[in-house]
C-alpha cells in the first residue's frame, strides 16, 4: 500500500488500538501470503484516485473492532494459485471419471471447475473440451456443441478438437433430421433417432481416454 492518503488513513485507524488489537493485527498481516499481498497491491493500483480516497476515508472512520474483522477477512482470501489448485483438482477427478465412463459425474466436476474463481484459460479449455467429449458419450449432442463453440469463439478458435467435435455433432443432427423428415417419423422417434446417429458417428473415438496434455484436455 504505497499511497500515502491511505498510509495516513493506516496509521491513525492503528493507534486508535488497544496494544492487544495491534498485536493481533500485525499477527494477521505477518499470515498473509506473498500472493495474497501481490493481490491486494494489484487491486490497490487498478483503483481511481477517488476509490482510494473513499477507501481512506472508511479505514479513517473505522472502529478498532471493524478493522479487525477486515485484517482477519484478509488473511482468508482465496488467491488466485489456490483457486487455480481447486480447478485443476477438479478437472483432475473429472478426467478419471471418464475414464471409468462415468460421464454425468464428469460433467458435474468440470462445472464446478468452471465455476472457479480466478480460473486460468488454459483449465477453462480443458474443461470446456472435456465437458464436450463427455455430452457426446451421453448423446447429447446440443450441449455438446455448446462447449465446443465455446472454446471456438472464446477462448482457441484454431483448436482442431472442439472444431471437430462440433462438426461431428453438426453433421449427426443433420443427417437425423433428413432421415426423419424423409420418414416422416414422429418428433419423439425423430429425437431419439437424432441421438442415435450421433452416437453411431462418434462410435469410432468415444473409447478413447482423456489425454489430459498441454494442448487442453481430450
Amino acid at each position: 500500500m504505497n499511497d500515502p492518503e491511505m498510509m495516513a488513513a493506516a496509521n491513525e485507524a492503528f493507534s486508535k488500538m488497544t496494544e492487544d488489537q495491534r498485536r493481533e493485527m500485525q499477527e494477521q498481516v505477518a499470515r498473509l501470503t506473498p500472493e495474497q499481498i501481490a493481490q491486494a497491491q494489484s487491486m490497490m493500483n487498478g483503483m481511481s484516485a477517488e476509490q482510494r480516497a473513499h477507501m481512506a476515508e472508511m479505514a479513517k472512520n473505522a472502529t478498532p473492532e471493524e478493522l479487525l474483522q477486515r485484517s482477519r477477512q484478509a488473511a482468508t482470501m482465496p488467491t488466485p494459485t489456490s483457486s487455480a489448485s481447486e480447478s485443476d483438482r477438479l478437472k483432475a477427478e473429472g478426467n478419471a471419471l471418464v475414464r471409468d465412463k462415468k460421464y454425468e459425474e464428469a460433467v458435474g466436476k468440470y462445472t464446478l471447475a468452471l465455476k472457479t474463481p480466478g480460473l486460468g484459460l488454459e483449465t477453462k479449455k480443458a474443461a470446456h473440451l472435456n465437458a464436450s467429449l463427455c455430452f457426446l458419450n451421453l448423446n447429447r449432442p446440443d450441449e455438446a456443441i455448446k462447449h465446443a463453440s465455446t472454446v471456438i469463439k472464446a477462448i482457441d478458435a484454431s483448436n482442431m478438437k472442439a472444431h471437430y467435435r462440433y462438426d461431428l455433432c453438426r453433421r449427426g443432427i443433420a443427417c437425423a433430421h433428413s432421415r426423419c423428415a424423409h420418414s416422416r417419423c414422429a418428433h419423439s422417434r425423430c429425437a431419439h433417432s437424432r441421438y442415435a446417429l450421433v452416437r453411431q458417428a462418434w462410435a469410432g473415438v468415444h473409447e478413447e481416454a482423456v489425454q489430459d496434455k498441454g494442448g487442453g484436455g481430450p
